[in-house]
Order: C-alpha cells, then sequence, then structure tokens
C-alpha cells in the first residue's frame, strides 16, 4: 500500500452502464488501483440507484466532518459497490474474481 497521507475516494459514476463480461474486469481493476493506494471506491448511479449518491454524500461528510456512518459495506453486487478506505484486500479482490475473464479475453 502507498500511502500518500490524504483519504482518496474513487467515484465510478454511471455504474449502471457496466453491464456485460467487462464490469467484472473494470471492478476489479478499479479495486486493486484503490487497493494501492490505500482508497475507497464508491459506484454511483442517478438512474438505477440514487441511494448509491446519498452512499458516496454520507461517507464524504463522515471522512470530513467526523459525523456517524452507519451504511454496511456492499462490495458483492455489481451495481451496487462501496468498499471504504482500507477495507480491501488483494485476498478479497483475488477471491471474488478467480472466474473472471483475463486481459487477453477482452480483445478477441
Amino acid at each position: 500500500v502507498k500511502n500518500i497521507g490524504i483519504p482518496i475516494v474513487i467515484v465510478a459514476t454511471k455504474s449502471d452502464t457496466l453491464k456485460g463480461r467487462h464490469d467484472d474486469v473494470v471492478q476489479q481493476t478499479l479495486r486493486s488501483v484503490a487497493l494501492k493506494f490505500g482508497a475507497g471506491l464508491v459506484y454511483t448511479s442517478a438512474e438505477w440507484r440514487e441511494e448509491t449518491i446519498e452512499t458516496l454524500m454520507q461517507y464524504v461528510t463522515h471522512r470530513l466532518y467526523g459525523f456517524d456512518y452507519r451504511n454496511k459495506v456492499e462490495d458483492m453486487v455489481n451495481d451496487q459497490i462501496f468498499i471504504p478506505l482500507g477495507w480491501d484486500t488483494k485476498q478479497l479482490i483475488k477471491g471474488v474474481y478467480e472466474g473472471t475473464y483475463g486481459l487477453k479475453d477482452l480483445f478477441q
């Protein structure tokens, strides 16, 4: 983990467009990048899930101002992903995605 001293949250907007066989690869890549920097990851989509934007707003106010945060980590549902700072591990990423396509399969 390369901690740069500030909390980072990666926000994947329009997550509803990530349907299909490539969504697992995109998620695995984003989670790996977030893990490298100790960052969090949030998928948002105003089209299907307004609560994803609410989750992001609550988490940012929690991190900035110390307000209570009561939502649970929901990392197993592709359309609603929330991974707080420092929660993810290589083992979790690998365990969830052992059956996904490799990068070479994306270009065939």
